[in-house]
């Protein structure tokens, strides 16, 4: 069976592109069982980093999305869940996961029965007795206690972190994690986000709890250098047709080496089995056509000011200084009202600042809608 090289979810085996200096970084903290913050815009592949860190480290481990959590109820469930399936890996027999689960459990109010479900058991949560927090103190300390027992170092891998701020009512759920986090020994801690804005207020806020406990990846897009050698090769693999360097460059022109754009116009191309200037353009044009309801959506949740920036800054290029004279005349906007609107969208990631302090727009897809 062919390789998928360019997947548009979690990237593994040979479709892992580089990150090597990353990886490397990530690796020897799991070793360390240091608590390790990711960072890094939506889509650039973070779940795919911890996942071949982990893999290669040959340690168990189990992945908590906070992305569709609504409530601290919810996040305490979703971490409960997640140590359910931590005991599965732990002890695979089953009805001595459910008395190791028992045992866990005690204390809580937790109820436990067998089931089909893939940790092995369902949980359920009695309200109205135990705060969120205090049952995720408590599940989170035994789990360390069972590690450092059983001699095994597991993983917990908290993803989309920053929900928790988004539905936490104060800082105790985070407290409670960091806690545990601290002194862990046997569990590592690994952190992962989109929204940089909010986990560097939680991660960097002297007054929050985790303040100063992670180490810090943050990933940037993947380099030309990179690039070249495994785009060639992938094609050429899945094909059986290569393609010039001169294609290359336009497609990472196209997508300004965004990884997600990079597998999305790549993948289109390995089924045209072509790789001509021409070609390369109208599966680009494809992309942002099947883009551009999606586009439309984020859009409408942007103010009128903001959207007229950032439309302003997709037509008119990256600038330094988004409030002179030139751009304000441009985008129509007076000086206080573009400072506003720069500040919301680049909290929300639409816009960020680059390492020679230009601002620019994130999606390079959304760029193309919005020049033509």
């Amino acid at each position: 069976m062919t390789t998928d090289y360019f997947p548009l979810g979690a990237s593994s085996g040979n479709a892992f592109c580089n990150r090597k200096d990353e990886l490397s970084h990530l690796k020897t903290n799991i070793e360390l069982v240091k608590p390790t913050l990711i960072m890094s815009p939506r889509r650039y592949g973070k779940t795919s980093l911890v996942l071949r860190a982990l893999s290669e480290n040959k340690i168990d481990y189990t992945h908590i999305d906070l992305y569709k959590e609504v409530s601290e109820e919810g996040v305490e469930l979703a971490i409960i869940n997640g140590v359910g399936e931590l005991l599965g890996k732990i002890e695979p027999v089953h009805k001595k996961l459910l008395k190791l689960a028992s045992e866990l459990f005690s204390d809580t109010h937790v109820k436990l029965t067998l089931g089909s479900s893939k940790i092995g058991f369902s949980i359920e949560v009695t309200r109205g007795v135990k705060k969120p927090a205090d049952n995720v103190s408590y599940i989170l300390k035994k789990l360390g206690e069972l590690a450092e027992k059983r001699k095994k170092t597991v993983a917990l891998f908290i993803d989309e972190f920053q929900q928790l701020s988004e539905v936490a009512t104060n800082t105790a759920i985070e407290a409670a994690i960091r806690e545990v986090a601290q002194v862990s020994k046997n569990v590592f801690y690994i952190f992962s986000g989109s929204n940089r804005h909010l986990l560097e207020a939680m991660f960097f806020d002297k007054k929050r709890p985790f303040y100063n406990l992670c180490d810090l990846i943050r990933l940037e897009r993947i380099a030309d250098n990179h690039y070249y050698p495994f785009i060639q090769k992938a094609l050429k693999k899945m094909t059986g047709v290569g393609v010039d360097h001169e294609g290359i460059a336009v497609i990472l022109a196209l997508t300004e080496n965004h990884p997600y754009y990079v597998n999305l116009l790549c993948s289109k191309l390995a089924r045209k089995k072509e790789f001509s200037v021409k070609i390369i353009h109208e599966c680009w044009t494809q992309c942002a056509y099947e883009g551009k309801a999606q586009m439309e959506r984020e859009l409408g949740l942007l103010s009128f000011n903001q959207r007229k920036l950032y439309i302003g800054l997709a037509r008119f290029g990256k600038n330094k200084q988004p409030s002179d004279k030139r751009t304000l005349d441009l985008v129509g906007l007076t000086s206080a009202s573009l400072l506003q609107s720069l500040k919301i969208l680049v909290e929300k990631d639409y816009i960020f600042q680059d390492d020679e302090g230009y601002y620019k727009v994130l999606d390079p897809l959304h760029k193309s809608l919005l020049i033509y």
